[in-house]
């Protein structure tokens, strides 16, 4: 079989990958589909997962891209920003839009708040906490300020949203959360160990930069703004890398037994 970008990133990534990890973040009685569970139902544009553990509910969409090399050796932000306005945003070409991940949650959320989810309707629009996930399998883009760059257009189209007659004082700020953190802390929701919601309600709180930040000394500004610009996996990291919670997750050990025991060590 011959392994090209689709089967990877849509075979593999998506609908094997993504789906085993988040159904173990996931456990027992929680609504919870995948995408293709979704598509089969008839919906179409569907959220690549979807969760809801009582009134918090979890959308996730999941690109498995790379930036244009060419692009990153010149290091110029406005070359960067217009990159990955293309492949997270929307992108313009021969006169039509294509709309990409931050566009996709948005018409999900609007599908949420008003029970547009056929397969889940238990819940009142007003009262559900809504977390946006954006998951990137490529961990170079764990880096600073990413996160703060995707969540402002993210905001802009909330804005939107709100301005129709949307419910979204709810919905919480996008999150972008690098494929490796999700497999290396799997352990840790699905024990329960730390809510997921409220675990990136705490990142949002840390990352948010204080009102008065043009009145600080540029020196200290900067090192602040640096702090803030941290991305979710490093801060989690932090966050865990001292408790008892800092341990392979199981999935690892198990592979790893069926590595060294199978006699196909290189």
């Amino acid at each position: 079989m011959v392994l090209t970008p689709l089967l990877y990133t849509d075979a593999f990534s998506e609908r094997w990958l993504l789906y085993r990890i988040l159904d173990s973040f996931f456990p027992g009685d929680n609504v919870k589909y995948t995408g293709s569970q979704m598509k089969d139902s008839g919906l179409n544009a569907e959220p690549d997962y979807y969760a809801r553990r009582d009134e918090h509910m979890y959308l996730f969409e999941s690109k498995d891209i790379l930036i244009n090399a060419a692009v990153k050796e010149q290091y110029d932000f406005s070359l960067l920003e217009a990159e990955f306005k293309k492949k997270l945003y929307f992108e313009e070409k021969g006169g039509r839009r294509s709309n990409k991940a931050v566009l996709q949650l948005m018409g999900n959320i609007g599908r949420a708040l008003t029970l547009q989810f056929p397969f889940d309707t238990a819940y009142e629009p007003q009262t559900i906490k809504i977390y946006p996930v954006l998951v990137l399998h490529d961990h170079s883009f764990r880096v600073p300020g990413l996160n703060h760059l995707v969540n402002s257009w993210f905001i802009d189209e909330l804005d939107k949203l709100a301005a129709k007659g949307f419910p979204t004082g709810r919905v919480r700020n996008l999150t972008i959360i690098d494929m490796d953190t999700l497999i290396y802390r799997q352990d840790i929701f699905r024990a329960e160990n730390l809510n997921l919601g409220e675990t990136i309600s705490d990142y949002h709180q840390y990352v948010l930069l204080p009102r008065r930040l043009n009145e600080t000394d540029s020196r200290t500004a900067g090192q602040i703004m640096n702090n803030k610009s941290i991305a979710f996996g490093t801060w989690f990291a932090g966050r865990v890398d001292r408790t008892s919670l800092n341990k392979p997750p199981e999935m690892l050990d198990a592979m790893t037994k069926i590595i060294f025991n199978s006699g196909n060590m290189i």
